[in-house]
């Protein structure tokens, strides 16, 4: 499962709420995800995505355009 699959388990699981920015990543990939979020671009690196600070903790509902 990836992070598109997982990330609505996720926000199952978290009242609709979004992963916090501190380790939203670990959040994610230990429990959602077995696919490592890695840019073939960047071999070596633990992770190679980013995340939206100001989108911490905050509804699903509540994000206009989440796409």
């Amino acid at each position: 499962m990836g992070l598109t699959a997982g990330l609505p388990t996720y926000l199952e699981d978290y009242d609709g709420r979004l992963p916090l920015k501190e380790n939203w990543n670990d959040a994610l990939l230990l429990n959602y995800s077995t696919e490592p979020f890695r840019c073939p671009a960047l071999p070596g690196q633990r992770y190679a995505c980013g995340y939206n600070a100001y989108l911490s903790g905050k509804p699903y509902s509540k994000i206009a355009s989440p796409a």
